[in-house]
């Protein structure tokens, strides 16, 4: 067996090894959403279906922006035929997936790197950094992403192209797209690294050598651009994006995203709220940002082409979560994007390094990068802990973000719906106590149905009607909630006037009159308002 081989199959073992607690995990997150509580993936329909709609058609979900992914829709319907609503399958399909990005980022780190040992040590970094743990755990389409991408750049860069080469580089990037918006990245990189290894050939290629690779990429975002525009139509990107919230967004990303990566202490995903921001922070945004800038300048000066590429994979592939900022509210979730940049930064840091490593006393540097490895791993499963299911994680970003009202709202959500309505209630009123205006009223719909979980009618009802309903508590479901607490209260006609004033959307309801109405009828008595 090879070197590159041997390092390979360590690589692979390790990486299988950091990562394996995630297989007892329960769903977390946005699981809950595009997994669990989705009837849409149920149906096989929805797997040619997903190519025609937005992303947020296939989980019900109305978020501030349209996305189109529908390889993520795709995976979702088979995975769940496959293993139903049993986590340990899709963990384990997961991990896999992030074996196989990590063993295709260390053969690209080969390609460049002359030394196949550095490409090992940086490709392991990679492989159990705890800025994997978001992705891994998120079904958004960062594992499918990296997978197709590294892919089509592998092939990109390949000592010998040849012409039929275009055809499945054009797939791979096709599929990269369709995981996901960041896929645009990979056309821009395929073409650079085709022309990185045309130069580096001996003899050096002619021009006309790119054709392949070049004809690849535009198939490639012509056929992805019809296809969003069929699903999407022109509204696919914020309206109220000025300079300034520009500019704000790219350098507190790139700060936020700078700061996750060399001290990853967070096990739960990070939220960004720019504008629970001190305008002082701004400062060091801004100043990471001319530092960055310097850095690709004085690369592209010296004509470092590697590290220059390296360098801006990293940068551009956090725009889009930059986007996510441009629209109103908190974020949390800067992590995963972190995913398809870090072997680009890695990349960099190689090839800047490389020639400076020492060749005498090599032990010094063989025990840093040992110690920076053994802390990762420490620091990874200690996240997947977090990750074990809503309550945990919910738990620990309220935590790492006490001051601020996202994670107490979802670990009160999370409470709620495992009917613990007596721990919620506590978590939900400091939700509402730290929540800005427009996110309040969602707090406190959380709150009053779990007051009517502890049988607290009458407080549930005069604290709802007091505020706006809202997505995360609406008027129909939280009349079903009132109703059956009145109903276990033995109060039948309150209970009726509220599951009479329920609409479509809550079909329990209608039951609910029924069993009521006609005593003998065959239908349950009022449960728990879940």
């Amino acid at each position: 067996m090879t070197s590159r081989r041997r390092l390979a199959v360590i690589l692979c073992l390790v990486t299988l090894a950091v990562w394996s607690p995630v297989f007892g995990n329960d769903f977390a997150f946005d699981d809950v959403i595009d997994i669990v509580v989705n009837a849409r993936i149920r149906n096989w329909s929805t797997a040619w279906q997903a190519f025609l709609h937005p992303f947020n058609w296939g989980t019900n979900f109305q978020g501030h922006l349209q996305t189109y992914r529908p390889l993520v829709l795709v995976s979702h319907v088979v995975t769940y035929h496959l293993w139903g609503l049993h986590p340990f399958g899709h963990h384990v399909l997961r991990v896999l997936l992030h074996v196989a990005v990590e063993l295709l980022a260390f053969l690209l780190l080969c390609r460049w790197l002359t030394n196949v040992r550095l490409a090992f040590a940086f490709a392991l970094v990679c492989a159990i950094h705890p800025a994997c743990v978001e992705a891994i755990h998120s079904p958004s389409g960062d594992l499918y992403l990296a997978l197709f991408g590294l892919a089509a750049l592998l092939l990109s860069s390949a000592e010998h192209p040849r012409p039929w080469h275009a055809i499945p580089i054009g797939a791979l990037l096709l599929l990269s797209m369709l995981a996901k918006e960041g896929g645009v990245l990979y056309v821009l990189l395929a073409v650079a690294f085709a022309e990185l290894s045309r130069r580096r050939a001996e003899p050096v290629r002619p021009l006309s050598s790119l054709w392949p690779v070049v004809c690849a990429a535009v198939a490639a975002v012509a056929v992805y651009a019809g296809m969003r525009h069929h699903a999407l139509g022109a509204q696919t990107l914020p309206s109220n994006a000025g300079a300034g919230r520009l500019a704000d967004a790219v350098t507190g990303v790139w700060f936020f995203a700078t700061q996750a990566f060399v001290i990853p202490l967070a096990r739960a995903p990070a939220i960004l709220d720019f504008a629970a921001t001190p305008q002082i922070d701004r400062i060091g945004w801004y100043g990471l940002a001319a530092c960055n800038l310097i850095v690709v300048g004085v690369l592209v000066q010296r004509r470092r082409w590697l590290e220059a590429i390296g360098f801006l994979w990293w940068l551009i592939s956090l725009a889009p979560s930059a986007a996510v900022m441009l629209t109103e509210g908190a974020w949390p979730g800067l992590y995963r994007w972190l995913y398809m940049g870090m072997p680009g930064l890695l990349l960099a840091i190689a090839g800047a390094l490389s020639p400076k490593l020492p060749t005498r006393r090599p032990r010094l540097v063989v025990t840093a990068w040992a110690l920076v490895c053994v802390a990762f791993a420490c620091l990874s499963i200690r996240a997947t802990r977090a990750w074990r299911n809503d309550v945990t994680l919910f738990s620990a970003m309220a935590i790492e973000s006490p001051e601020h009202f996202w994670g107490y709202r979802r670990l009160g959500w999370a409470l709620y719906y495992r009917a613990r309505f007596a721990d919620a209630i506590p978590v939900l009123q400091r939700a509402a106590e730290l929540a800005p205006a427009d996110e309040r009223d969602s707090c406190i719909g959380l709150w009053a149905a779990s007051l009517a979980g502890i049988d607290d009618c009458d407080g549930a009802v005069k604290l709802y009607i007091a505020h706006a309903p809202t997505p995360m508590m609406s008027a129909d479901h939280f009349a079903y909630v009132a109703g059956a607490c009145f109903e276990r209260q033995g109060r039948i006609d309150r209970a009726l006037q509220l599951y009479r004033a329920c609409g479509a959307a809550e079909p329990r309801c209608p039951a609910a009159v029924e069993r009521l109405t006609h005593p003998g009828s065959s239908v349950g008595q009022p449960g728990k308002p879940l």
